[in-house]
C-alpha cells in the first residue's frame, strides 16, 4: 500500500523545535517522514520518542554520499537509533552523468556502499537529479572533449543542456538514469517528479524503467524560468506546472511504497504542514496500489 509521507527539509524554517514539528506532522495527517541534514543538529532520543508516541514511520533520511562514507559509523548509529534503515543520496554531481564511463564509475561506488550498508541491515536508496535525465555528452560526441579537459566540466553541463533544448529529438538517447540503472545491481530509486519534468523527462516513464526498485516519489512542483536554457523554479504543489495528480495516481499504479510531497521554498512553513497534505490528498483520496 502507497503511503503518504512528507520530506522534512520543507519545514526548516519553522520556529518549532524539531520534536514539536514532528507532532505537527502527525497531526496533519502525514504517516511518515523523511529526514534532511537538520536532523544531525536535533537529539535523536528525543526524535526517537516522538516517533514512537505518534507512530511516524521514519521512512528514510537523505544524506550525501561524501557525508555517508566519511562518517559512516556514526551514522549509522544515529539512524539505527531513530529507527530508520534506508539512507537515501539526493543529489550527485553533475560531473557524474557527463560519460558513460562516469556513471560506471558512480555505479561501482554506489554498488560498493550499498554492500557494505546491507551488511549492516541498511538499504541505499539514490534520488534523481536532473543533471541524471540528460542525454550522455557521448551522445553528442562531446565526452573526448569532456576527458581531456579541453574545456571545464561545466562548460560541458551547459553544452549538454543547451544540445537537450535544440535537439529534442535526442530525448530519446541514452541519459545518466538510463546508465545508472542498468549499471547498478538492484539498487532502488527515488524519483523526483519536478527533476524529470525540468529536463524534459515523462515520470510516468521513469517508474515504469524502475519498475520494482521504484521506492519512492517526490510530489514537488515547479514553473519554467525565461533562462537559457531553462531552468525550474519551486513552487508549492499545485501552483506550478507540474501534474501532480496524474503523477501521483501513476506513483501507485506502479506500487511505489511512499508518495513524500516536499516544497524546497514553502511561502509560509507553517501552512505547509496542510497544504501539502490536502494537495496530495485531492490527487488521490486513497492511497492504495492498483490490483
Amino acid at each position: 500500500m502507497t503511503q503518504i509521507g512528507v520530506q522534512l527539509h520543507t519545514f526548516r524554517d519553522v520556529d518549532d523545535e524539531y520534536p514539536a514539528m514532528l507532532r505537527r506532522v502527525a497531526e496533519s495527517g502525514y504517516k511518515g517522514v523523511e529526514f534532511a541534514h537538520e536532523i544531525h543538529d536535533a537529539d535523536t532520543r528525543a526524535v526517537a520518542s516522538v516517533l514512537s508516541e505518534t507512530g511516524l514511520t521514519p521512512v528514510s533520511a537523505h544524506i550525501g554520499l561524501p557525508h555517508l562514507e566519511r562518517e559512516f559509523e556514526s551514522l549509522l548509529e544515529q539512524y539505527a537509533t531513530l529507527g530508520c534503515s534506508t539512507l537515501v543520496i539526493p543529489h550527485v554531481s553533475g560531473t557524474w552523468f557527463l560519460t558513460a564511463e562516469r556513471v560506471d564509475a558512480l555505479a561501482r561506488r554506489l554498488n560498493d556502499l550499498a554492500d557494505r550498508l546491507g551488511d549492516r541491515g541498511f538499504e541505499l536508496v539514490v534520488h534523481n537529479t536532473k543533471a541524471m535525465h540528460r542525454p550522455l555528452v557521448g551522445e553528442y560526441g562531446f565526452d573526448r572533449v569532456v576527458e581531456s579537459d579541453i574545456v571545464p566540466t561545466g562548460g560541458a553541463i551547459h553544452a549538454a543542456s543547451v544540445m537537450n533544448q535544440v535537439l529534442p529529438g535526442r530525448l530519446g538517447q541514452t541519459t545518466g538514469f538510463d546508465r545508472l540503472l542498468t549499471a547498478t545491481d538492484g539498487l532502488r530509486f527515488e524519483i523526483d517528479v519536478e527533476h524529470a519534468v525540468g529536463t524534459g523527462r515523462d515520470p510516468l516513464r521513469l517508474f515504469a524503467a524502475a519498475g520494482d526498485r521504484l521506492f519512492a516519489v517526490h510530489l514537488s512542483d515547479g514553473t519554467r524560468t525565461r533562462m537559457f536554457p531553462p531552468a525550474h523554479r519551486s513552487t508549492p504543489l499545485g501552483d506550478g506546472s507540474v501534474d501532480i495528480d496524474q503523477y501521483a495516481r501513476g506513483a501507485i499504479q506502479h506500487e511505489a511504497e511512499w508518495l513524500i510531497g516536499e516544497v524546497d521554498d514553502p511561502p509560509d512553513p507553517a501552512l505547509a504542514f496542510e497544504s501539502i497534505m490536502v494537495q496530495i490528498q485531492d490527487s488521490c483520496p486513497h492511497p492504495r496500489p492498483a490490483p
